[in-house]
């Protein structure tokens, strides 16, 4: 009964978008029109002001975000990187958004390098302790995909996806299959 519970509210859960690392497309849906283009006016914007503070790694950080938001993960990794750099891997905001774009690309091990260096500095990171249990589920280190969603569980007051994510790992089922 709990399994097939779980089974449920995991394929509930796969259809929303909050904390995941690919948001679910329907199937109904095209995949030209999976796509979306970035709210024109704020992409403008920010591209704009990059221009005029090309080292500022706050404004890349900014657009990478839109640009993954948006599902332009190439482009979104992209300005990650470059923020990435500009901010010497010091800004926790802008490590998180190149982990996830690492992610988005199927680079896991990329992203679990960057995710390991902000858990070090930040021990009660929710999004990277999540972040980094998704990143090791992918790469099959199910050992330490379970430390860190037990992590992440800890550390939320209702850590719902983390928890269907470690019931699912420990049931043998499709890992990441909600994260996607």
């Amino acid at each position: 009964v709990v399994l097939v519970v779980a089974g449920v509210l995991m394929a509930r859960w796969s259809n929303r978008d909050t904390d995941e690392l690919t948001p679910a497309v329907p199937a109904s849906r095209p995949a030209s029109e999976s796509r979306k283009s970035p709210t024109p006016v704020a992409e403008s914007a920010l591209r704009e002001a990059l221009t005029t503070r090309p080292q500022d790694a706050r404004l890349g950080g900014e657009l990478a975000s839109l640009l993954t938001r948006q599902e332009m993960f190439e482009p979104g990794r992209e300005a990650a990187r470059r923020a990435y750099e500009l901010s010497k891997g010091a800004d926790d905001g802008i490590a998180l958004i190149l982990a996830r774009s690492e992610g988005h690309s199927a680079n896991h091990v990329g992203a679990i390098e960057i995710l390991e260096t902000v858990v070090a500095r930040s021990p009660k990171d929710y999004d990277a302790h999540f972040l980094l249990a998704v990143s090791y589920d992918r790469v099959h280190n199910l050992e330490r995909a379970v430390h860190y969603y037990r992590a992440t569980i800890g550390l939320a007051p209702r850590p719902t996806q983390a928890r269907l994510l470690l019931a699912n790992l420990y049931a043998g089922g499709d890992r990441g299959a909600c994260a996607n």
